[in-house]
């Protein structure tokens, strides 16, 4: 049976018969692997640019600087104002779309103000999962990665006993991975919508099982939080959180500044670059040309109990 590396003290020993060998700590079971992700991306066809509004062919930019890139994680509201099919096609295909065959999606709430978000699983197809539920789950690299609905109302709810609850709880209870999760709305954000306390319960399941990273999207700006547990409180074993609504429609003000928030950004766009290893990640927010913010860092994953 494979050992997954995140479950391997720092420095373990293994006897070969005779053999002694040490494996180093910082050894990955695979090749490190490389994501993008960000979310409220392409504004409707036609829509006037300016320097806080339609800047969806910079971000899309910044991925085609990645060679090693392996997957882009969208994190909803890719097309606005209602996420029409036929929009998709006039303005996000031409920048975004680029990098469509490497997307997996998650929905907002825009593409749902066309009904059924018809529209965003039409223009998907296959990625984005089954039509009716918007929530699935892929491996990359080392890494286990799930795609949830947080538009609750769409899809029975996000409680204890939903159809998504239900689906996420036996997927982490079979999961040895380094795991991320995203969505489009944050748990928890400093912009003018606030927490959305709907996820809260798939938050708190993820934090269970040790879910290393959720991102969100919904507020157009970045940001970056200290490690946080179920009951909203800082701890080394916490989700790390990232809000990165910065994929070109639009900026926002900000609003009450939460108590974790580690880094704040909304001054221009930019995406979320995650480079995957089996036992941590590295994480860097790239600015479109002409800015030159940046936030970065690393992680180890935390063990599951």
């Amino acid at each position: 049976m494979r050992i997954p590396h995140r479950w391997l003290p720092a420095l373990f020993v293994t006897l070969f018969g005779a053999v002694l060998v040490t494996i180093p700590a910082g050894t990955a079971t695979a090749a490190e692997v490389v994501v993008m992700a960000v979310g409220d991306i392409a504004c409707p066809p036609g829509y006037g640019k300016d320097s806080t509004h339609c800047h969806d062919q910079e971000t899309a930019a910044l991925l085609g600087k990645e060679p090693a890139l392996a997957a882009v994680l969208t994190l909803g509201d890719h097309q606005y104002e209602t996420g029409t099919l036929s929009d998709f096609k006039a303005a996000y295909q031409k920048t975004w779309g680029a990098y469509k065959a490497k997307t997996l999606p998650s929905v907002g709430n825009h593409e749902y103000q066309t009904t059924g978000a018809a529209g965003y699983f039409d223009y998907f197809g296959a990625a984005a999962g089954d039509r009716a539920k918007g929530y699935y789950t892929k491996t990359i690299g080392d890494w286990r990665i799930f795609a949830l609905n947080s538009n609750c109302s769409k899809v029975g709810g996000c409680g204890v006993g939903s159809p998504q609850y239900e689906w996420l709880k036996q997927a982490l209870a079979k999961n040895p991975h380094c795991s991320l999760a995203f969505w489009h709305h944050p748990r928890y954000s400093s912009s003018k919508h606030g927490n959305n306390t709907e996820v809260d319960p798939l938050w708190d399941l993820l934090y269970r099982h040790r879910v290393e990273i959720v991102l969100a999207a919904h507020a157009h700006h970045y940001e970056r939080f200290y490690r946080i547990k179920d009951d909203g409180s800082s701890a080394a074993d916490g989700i790390r959180s990232f809000v990165v609504g910065t994929g070109g429609k639009s900026l926002y003000a900000w609003g009450t500044i939460h108590s974790k928030s580690a880094a704040r950004y909304n001054g221009g766009f930019g995406v979320l670059k995650l480079t995957l290893r089996g036992d941590g990640y590295a994480w860097r927010f790239m600015s479109e040309a002409g800015k030159t913010y940046s936030d970065s860092g690393t992680g180890t994953c935390v063990t599951p109990t």
